[in-house]
């Protein structure tokens, strides 16, 4: 069964996006459908159900081997979330696995969103070839995955991996989780958006401060120096470097992978953690591992659930 089709599907809080994977091992266009924000877990089902019909119409496939599904948050092996998963109302209270597959009628897997992205990245882009693949992801949160020997490590009921909540700070700022000094809180998007903020308002200035800004705001003012931008990258870095050092001191992969919207958007990265990790790492672990970003920008988590589900269907 190894050579039939195969949907990737991984669901984000902005859009929803699905890619069909040919038993030739060649994918067709990524199809991207907005998430809806309020229409609760039925809203985003029927999102999900368009995203992937229009994926194999697009595609020129017919009915598929199998899908596979990347979401957010602590989810198990059911694709049931345990605990709220952040901008997907209503998430936690069924199996998505299960209903995914009455609408198909075909069998469903999935995991983490990050998690399939490294997979992804491992089996088509900048992890290919690696023995142990480390990869960090900055987004809204940060997510983490790892694959050991080909096989991704997904913990008991497949909720380990979330890099984004080692604390790096202690007593350090609140994050939505519950605990203090999280890395999502100071190295995903929203936190280097956030220290970036903070830094502007420390100015003394008849400038106006803006109430948000934009990632490619965030790097233009990169780009031109500011002083700002700088500080809060700066921060930033460090919080990521002390969060790599964890990844490369437990795991000791050869390879970890940095992705994600920080990285889409063109944030500086691998020099400023790789300078800061001989202070959070040992050097044995540190000497073996390649730092490098990831290739496959936002296709990685939909083409990862993809080769999930032509995994499963080998192993049946």
């Amino acid at each position: 069964m190894n050579g039939e089709t195969t949907i990737g599907i991984d669901i984000g809080g902005s859009s929803i996006k699905a890619i069909v994977l040919r038993e030739d091992g060649t994918h067709g266009e990524l199809v991207c459908v907005p998430t809806p924000a309020d229409g609760g877990s039925a809203g985003v089902i029927a999102a999900i159900e368009r995203g992937a019909r229009t994926a194999l119409e697009t595609a020129g496939a017919g009915r598929p081997a199998a899908i596979g599904i990347g979401t957010p948050g602590l989810v198990d092996d059911e694709l049931t979330i345990r605990g709220a998963a952040v901008n997907l109302p209503d998430w936690e209270a069924f199996s998505l696995k299960a209903v995914v597959e009455q609408m198909f009628h075909v069998p469903v897997w999935g995991g983490n969103d990050v998690g399939l992205a490294v997979l992804g990245e491992y089996e088509l882009g900048a992890g290919t070839g690696s023995k142990v693949l480390a990869g960090i992801w900055l987004g809204t949160g940060i997510g983490g995955g790892i694959i050991i020997n080909g096989k991704p490590f997904r913990g008991h009921n497949g909720i380990g991996g979330e890099i984004g909540h080692v604390v790096v700070e202690p007593d350090g700022e609140l994050c939505r989780c519950g605990s203090r000094g999280c890395s999502e809180v100071y190295a995903s998007a929203t936190g280097f958006l956030r220290l970036y903020l903070r830094e502007l308002e420390k100015q003394d200035s008849d400038v106006r401060v803006p109430t948000t800004v934009s990632m490619s705001g965030f790097a233009l003012a990169l780009r031109a120096g500011r002083p700002e931008a700088i500080a809060a990258h700066r921060i930033g870095c460090e919080m990521l470097a002390r969060t790599a050092g964890i990844v490369l001191n437990l795991f000791a992969p050869d390879r970890l992978l940095l992705g994600g919207g920080v990285v889409q958007a063109g944030i500086p990265l691998i020099g400023s953690v790789g300078e800061r990790l001989a202070a959070y790492s040992l050097p044995a672990c540190r000497n073996q591992c390649e730092l490098r970003l990831s290739t496959l920008g936002a296709d990685a988590g939909a083409l990862g659930a993809a080769h999930l589900a032509r995994r499963r269907l080998v192993e049946l």
